[in-house]
């Protein structure tokens, strides 16, 4: 996690996307996960990737709802 956010502090996107899916592989019920993917592969303008990962997120939190 101090990775991470060392990485998003100086904007590192590519090394903060591949911890931040090493994230998710750990914890795939963690919807904060998945939209911290969405908001970096969005800063490297992959704005595909990141609706799917927006809505993968949306999912896992409507699944934590019910």
């Amino acid at each position: 996690m101090v990775q991470y956010h060392t990485a998003v502090a100086i904007e590192d996107w590519p090394k903060a996307i591949n911890l931040v899916q090493q994230l998710i592989t750990l914890d795939a019920n963690r919807w904060e996960f998945y939209q911290n993917l969405g908001t970096l592969q969005s800063n490297q303008m992959h704005y595909q990737e990141a609706a799917q990962s927006y809505a993968r997120g949306v999912e896992v939190a409507q699944k934590r709802l019910w």
